[in-house]
């Protein structure tokens, strides 16, 4: 079970705030694919998602996610030829040490953008995203806070269809026609190792159907309660924008951008192939550390106030 809390990190600031600290962070985990970033923005999604989801549930994650990783870790060197050190040779195949680290760096980003995805339906949740935009981009608005909803749903949705398809053994389709029982020594004893890949097959196919049903329900419900039927949306609880709240948006804002230009120039000096150049200690990383760390250090400052009072 995920750690639940009474209060929300940044819930005295105005939604711009947390805003504008989680969302460059989210880009430069996206976009920025160098070792040491990708580094800093996994160990920093996993401190956040410690605090505001739970040793527990990080656990949970990370027990399908290693796998996926080492499966890119496993899978780039045998497709991608490119690099210029020769781990070993077997007849054919011939992996080259860049591309195994490539593939390392891209498992870690798809993991880091995971858990940062995650975070930031916790800091930010969508009454917050269609305040800070609603009034000016409401459509914007609302697709970020249908987006920030739609990946822990969806990691949910798996996790109960493939429950489903492990507790109904008879809907597995080993061998012969579906649902027809296993038969010891049969085609499905030699095929067993294929029943995982197969579950989660059919699980991510009920999966998706499952997710375009609910779109096309949500859009019907949306179409029938007028959304778009007047050019301003109204508010429940308007939020005031203080002197305080601008200051550390723009803050966030800057700090932001000055580490986009950091990971410019690192991007600038990094590359895997046909060798990768060493790393070497920098202080434009510090920046980025600070941006990542920013988001924990607000939890935890209002983990304990919140326990002070």
């Amino acid at each position: 079970m995920a750690a639940s809390s009474p209060y929300r990190p940044f819930s005295t600031c105005h939604p711009v705030v947390p805003l504008a600290c989680v969302l460059p962070t989210l880009l430069m985990a996206m976009l920025v694919v160098q070792p040491v970033y990708v580094g800093i923005s996994l160990v920093g999604g996993l401190l956040l998602s410690s605090l505001v989801l739970g040793p527990s549930a990080i656990l949970a994650r990370l027990r399908w996610q290693l796998p996926f990783l080492a499966l890119i870790v496993l899978l780039n060197p045998l497709f991608v030829r490119a690099g210029s050190t020769v781990l070993f040779e077997l007849g054919p195949l011939a992996p080259r040490l860049e591309a195994l680290l490539y593939g390392l760096c891209m498992g870690a980003t798809l993991a880091s953008v995971l858990l940062w995805f995650e975070c930031c339906g916790q800091v930010l949740d969508a009454d917050g995203v269609r305040d800070a935009w609603g009034g000016r981009l409401p459509s914007l608005a609302l697709v970020t806070s249908m987006t920030f909803q739609l990946l822990p749903r969806l990691l949910y949705r798996v996790r109960q269809a493939e429950g489903v398809l492990a507790a109904c053994t008879a809907a597995e389709g080993t061998g012969g026609a579906p649902g027809e029982p296993v038969e010891e020594g049969g085609p499905a004893t030699h095929a067993h190792w294929a029943l995982p890949v197969r579950r989660r097959v059919r699980s991510l196919g009920v999966v998706l159907g499952w997710a375009l049903e609910d779109s096309l329900e949500r859009a019907d419900s949306m179409r029938a309660r007028g959304w778009g039927a007047l050019p301003h949306r109204s508010f429940y609880a308007r939020q005031r924008l203080r002197a305080a709240d601008v200051t550390l948006a723009l803050a966030f804002t800057l700090l932001g951008v000055l580490n986009a230009l950091l990971a410019r120039v690192a991007l600038g000096q990094w590359h895997f192939y046909p060798q990768m150049p060493r790393l070497m200690a920098w202080w434009g990383y510090l920046p980025f550390v600070l941006q990542v760390l920013l988001p924990s250090l607000a939890v935890f400052a209002d983990r304990v106030s919140w326990r002070s009072r």
